[in-house]
């Protein structure tokens, strides 16, 4: 109970004194003392005890622009420790570049009512417009049939009532019997 009643009061202490930190980007005199630090975290990590940065990691580190921040300082130390072959740990400009994101689609915003609206009817297309049933729109959405029935009232949903073209049509079985002129 005393332990518990400890980590709430660390918790709320937390709380009351938040500390925030500029980003490393903006303290690249910290950068040689961390790297320092987490080369030796390394050290004592992989059991090599014999390796020292080479005359110029602590430049490029400190060169760098870190997007991220320390615990990416970190992975790039732990990466180029691991991947070390002698003594000389080498930082290879290649592994601090950053990841690649996808850009931001540069649509609209829209709103939860246009979002729910489209997503409910992209799922009714997938599943044909069947609500009910194992291949349905309700069991695909996880919601009750009558749920989505009523969402798509609210949301102004119908099915669309014009048929397909014929040519897009498969074509139909006919039965050898039904297409004989023996059959009346």
């Amino acid at each position: 109970m005393a332990e518990k009643r400890f980590r709430a009061d660390l918790y709320y202490r937390l709380m009351v004194f938040p500390l925030t930190l500029p980003p490393l980007r903006d303290r690249s005199e910290d950068i040689p003392l961390l790297a320092q630090h987490f080369l030796q975290l390394c050290r004592t990590k992989l059991n090599r005890g014999d390796v020292i940065f080479d005359a110029e990691a602590l430049a490029r580190l400190t060169r760098y622009d870190w997007p991220g921040n320390i615990r990416e300082l970190q992975n790039v130390i732990e990466r180029a420790t691991i991947l070390a072959p002698s003594q000389l740990v080498t930082i290879d400009e290649r592994s601090m570049i950053p990841s690649q994101r996808p850009p931001i689609a540069t649509e609209p915003v829209a709103t939860l009512h246009d979002s729910e609206r489209l997503h409910i009817l992209h799922t009714l297309e997938q599943a044909g417009w069947r609500i009910y049933g194992p291949l349905g729109a309700a069991n695909r959405l996880k919601i009750n049939p009558s749920t989505l029935r009523s969402r798509m009232k609210k949301l102004g949903l119908s099915r669309p009532t014009s048929l397909a073209p014929l040519e897009h049509l498969p074509p139909t079985y006919s039965h050898p019997i039904a297409g004989s002129s023996d059959v009346v």
